[in-house]
C-alpha cells in the first residue's frame, strides 16, 4: 500500500515460508534516494577481482577450496566482503564472506550467499548468516571456508556446496533465471567494499595489499571451474582487475606446487577523493 502512495510499484514480491511478504523495488527507485541529499548520486564499490576474460565460455560451476577468513573494520553503512561470482547475462550469484554492520548489527565475519533470487534451504543445521569465530592472523593460523556454485546436470538447478566435505546447503532453482538458465560465462574470485558518497574506503580482506604469499595475504585457493562436461579444470585464462589501485590490488600468484591456482587480494582502504 505505501509503495502505491509514493508511485513505487514493486517489479517483484517475494513470499517467504515464514509468511512475510517482502516487495522489491528498482534499486535506484527505493523511497530513501527521494531524499534531495541522494538525488543523482552514484554509488562507491571499490573492486579487486580475478575474473574469466571474455569470450566462449562454458561453465557448470566454479569455486575455491580455500577463502581464508578475516575480519575487516567496517562501520556504519560501510561493508566488506569477499566473494566468488558466476554470472551469465542479468544473471548473477554470489557466495562468500561478509562484514557488514548495517545488515547484521554487528562486525562479525559472516557467510552470506546473494538472496536477491530465490534460494531454497536444504540444511537449517547451517544458517546463510554464519557468524565465524575463527579469523586467519598474518604468519600465525589460516582459517577458511569452502564453497562451490555447481549447475545440476538433470535438473538445471545451482547447488551451494560448503565445508570440505562439499554439503548441499540449498539451490537456486533453474526456473527462477533466464541466462544463468543455461550455463554460466563469468567467474570471479576477490574482494569487494562499499562506503557511502564522501566518506573513506573500508579495508579489504586482510587489510593491505597483497604481497604474494598466502601466509600474510587474503587468498581463494586452489580456485576451479567446472566446465561445459562436467570436469573440474584449471581456470588459466584469468585477468586481474581492481577499480582503484590506490586502494585495492588483485594478483593471480598462478599454480602453486600441490596445491593449484591461487588468487590474492587486498588493500586498506582510506580515500583517494574518488
Amino acid at each position: 500500500m505505501q509503495l502505491k502512495l509514493l508511485n513505487k510499484p514493486a517489479v517483484k514480491t517475494i513470499h517467504t515460508e515464514y509468511g512475510d511478504i517482502i516487495d522489491c523495488v528498482d534499486f535506484y527507485k527505493q523511497p530513501a534516494f527521494d531524499h534531495p541529499l541522494l538525488k543523482n548520486h552514484t554509488f562507491h564499490y571499490g573492486y579487486a577481482v580475478a575474473r574469466t576474460r571474455s569470450g566462449s565460455n562454458k561453465f557448470l560451476g566454479a569455486g575455491a577450496q580455500e577463502i581464508s577468513l578475516h575480519n575487516p573494520h567496517a562501520s556504519g553503512s560501510q561493508y566488506s566482503a569477499a566473494k566468488i561470482k558466476i554470472q551469465n547475462g542479468p544473471d548473477s550469484i554470489e557466495v562468500g564472506w561478509r562484514v557488514d554492520p548495517s545488515l547484521y548489527g554487528d562486525s562479525q565475519t559472516r557467510l552470506f550467499i546473494r538472496l536477491d533470487v530465490r534460494f531454497i534451504i536444504v540444511r537449517s543445521d547451517i544458517p546463510l548468516d554464519w557468524a565465524f569465530h575463527r579469523i586467519s592472523q598474518p604468519f600465525g593460523d589460516i582459517f577458511f571456508i569452502t564453497a562451490y556454485i555447481v549447475k545440476d546436470k538433470v535438473n538445471g538447478n545451482r547447488w551451494l556446496l560448503f565445508e570440505e566435505e562439499h554439503i548441499a546447503v540449498g539451490f537456486w532453482p533453474k526456473r527462477i533465471f533466464t541466462g544463468l538458465g543455461d550455463l554460466a560465462n563469468s567467474v570471479e574470485w576477490g574482494g569487494e567494499v562499499f562506503s557511502p558518497p564522501g566518506t573513506p574506503k573500508p579495508p579489504m580482506g586482510a587489510g593491505h595489499f597483497a604481497i604474494g604469499s598466502r601466509r600474510v595475504d587474503s587468498f581463494f585457493g586452489p580456485i576451479a571451474v567446472l566446465n561445459e562436461y562436467g570436469q573440474t579444470v584449471d581456470p588459466d585464462n584469468v585477468e586481474e582487475f581492481a577499480d582503484n589501485k590506490k586502494l585495492y590490488n588483485v594478483r593471480n600468484k598462478g599454480i602453486e606446487k600441490d596445491f593449484g591456482r591461487v588468487i590474492l587480494y587486498g588493500g586498506r582502504g582510506g580515500s583517494t577523493g574518488v
